[in-house]
């Protein structure tokens, strides 16, 4: 089984600002929203696939793991969906965004990594997110 869990890439969000304190490297930030949306995004999908969705590991994945989240999720509408949406989003612009437009501060960092561990809360309650058996993308 494996032992990864990936809401402690919510903890290396903690050792990006702290670096981005001291040196003031805009990558740094940039890097922690991108391990934010990654952490609600895997325990995302974990959760759908422990419901039985399966995804194969395509550029579609992500739109498609938003689209089963709203549907399976009629309890708490499109809360969950909408909050891995806008992660998603952030995690783009940080990625591929380079202009001045981009909300990219530490206060939006913090916002996106309560976000994230807020989705993942929803989802897993107190438990630890459970790796699927096999990893979908070393075994093609």
């Amino acid at each position: 089984m494996n032992s990864f869990n990936p809401v402690s890439f919510l903890d290396m969000c903690d050792v990006l600002l702290k670096l981005y304190r001291n040196s003031r490297d805009e990558g740094y930030l940039r890097a922690a929203v991108n391990r934010s949306y990654l952490a609600a995004y895997v325990c995302t999908k974990w959760w759908l696939q422990e419901e039985g969705y399966e995804y194969n590991q395509s550029a579609e994945d992500y739109k498609q793991i938003e689209k089963d989240i709203r549907d399976k999720r009629t309890d708490d509408g499109p809360g969950i969906k909408d909050k891995l949406k806008e992660l998603r989003i952030a995690r783009v612009s940080a990625d591929y965004c380079y202009c001045d437009r981009i909300k990219l501060d530490e206060w939006n960092v913090k916002l996106w990594k309560n976000i994230a561990q807020s989705l993942i809360r929803k989802l897993w309650g107190a438990q630890i997110p459970k790796a699927p058996p096999f990893c979908d993308v070393c075994i093609q």
